[in-house]
């Protein structure tokens, strides 16, 4: 046989080109075997890493957007409405949600795990607190003020949707 030519003994009977065969399938399939087991180790290590730090920190900026849309939702029915009762409801609320989200920030900023992470909360903290300030004073005009819901409807807009 042309390829052992050095291995007189394998060109002499069948049963041991079989064996030979057998042994190079099995060897190619122990090393198949054992690369698949260290290919599963990696996604296994990639599935932890998201299990253990990607996953709770999007479930925590999920919680913060609903709290900050409710923020602004309730800050725009104490925009609207001329009831005392419905404002004081909202500002109740309002007040509430803004205490869930400074819980929440303080939760998120424990999952911070990268520094392209950092920088954009940093941006959203940056835009939170200028929102913050802005809407504030127009809490305490009066229901339907051209004014305030001029401001509220484009710079606090802008600010709410970054």
């Amino acid at each position: 046989m042309l390829f052992f030519p050095a291995l007189p003994a394998l060109r002499s009977s069948l049963r041991n080109r079989l064996i030979a065969a057998f042994g190079l399938s099995f060897l190619a399939l122990a090393s198949l075997g054992g690369f698949a087991g260290w290919q599963l180790r990696q996604v296994n290590t990639a599935a932890v890493e998201i299990r253990d730090r990607w996953l709770p920190s999007v479930r925590v900026l999920g919680e913060l957007r609903f709290a900050t849309s409710h923020v602004r939702l309730n800050g725009a029915r104490v925009l609207m409405t001329s009831e005392p009762e419905v404002r004081a409801d909202a500002l109740r609320r309002r007040a509430g949600f803004a205490t869930d989200i400074e819980a929440l920030r303080a939760r998120y900023e424990a999952l911070i795990s990268s520094p392209g992470e950092r920088r954009l909360y940093d941006a959203f903290a940056a835009a939170w607190a200028a929102y913050v300030a802005q809407d504030a004073p127009l809490l305490s005009g009066a229901a339907g003020d051209p004014a305030a819901l001029q401001t509220f409807n484009t710079d606090l807009a802008r600010l709410s949707i970054r």
